[in-house]
């Protein structure tokens, strides 16, 4: 029976299932400063280190100016949140990119950029836009901040299986129209709300 390339991921990434909910393996766990630091103090209370610190990839971007120069004490309020994430990355063994790497950037760019983001993969991250990576054939999805930690000690998250969505186009894009065009008629034509919930393909012409 034909499977969607959805149901081949999630199939493949499980782990337990009980009550409703999937345990699934993790391949990438893309961390920011703004939700990580909590999870470093939770290991370190609880004795646990990370079980596979070289699935993970850090950045700097959510509590940091942008302008050229900047650092950890551009934007006052930011200071803690960067330290704070240096030091727990350091002490897992996750590697950083900090603010003085040239790879440092957007959560949800750097991880594609640096190859963290695979085909077949799964990828989570406490950011909205984590789902855009996708785009690159991985199951990618946000995760709660408070879920930080048992991803690093584990490996694994509980989630609940989502429905499947397919979104058929056909015909070609016009002169000057963008895949950006598209998406905003889908959301025109259906609705912000119409993905709720699901995992959502695209396919056709």
């Amino acid at each position: 029976m034909a499977r969607t390339l959805f149901e081949k991921i999630w199939s493949e990434h499980v782990v337990l299932e009980r009550n409703g909910m999937t345990l699934m393996h993790v391949d990438r766990h893309i961390m920011h400063d703004l939700s990580s630091p909590p999870a470093y103090d939770i290991l370190k209370e609880s004795g646990r280190g990370a079980r596979n610190p070289e699935l993970a990839l850090a950045t700097i971007d959510h509590m940091i100016a942008t302008q050229p120069g900047r650092t950890a004490d551009s934007y006052g309020p930011s200071a803690a949140f960067v330290r704070e994430h240096r030091a727990g990355t350091r002490a897992a063994g996750i590697r950083l990119l900090d603010l003085d790497s040239p790879a440092q950037g957007i959560v949800h760019v750097v991880a594609p950029e640096t190859g963290a983001v695979l085909p077949g993969a799964t990828l989570v991250c406490s950011d909205s836009h984590t789902c855009t990576d996708g785009a690159l054939g991985a199951l990618a999805f946000g995760r709660a901040p408070s879920e930080a930690a048992h991803i690093l000690a584990t490996q694994c998250l509980w989630v609940r299986k989502p429905r499947t969505l397919g979104i058929e186009v056909r015909g070609t894009l016009g002169a000057h129209i963008t895949a950006k065009d598209l998406a905003l008629h889908i959301i025109g034509a259906l609705g912000a709300a119409v993905g709720n919930g699901h995992a959502v393909e695209y396919f056709g012409e």
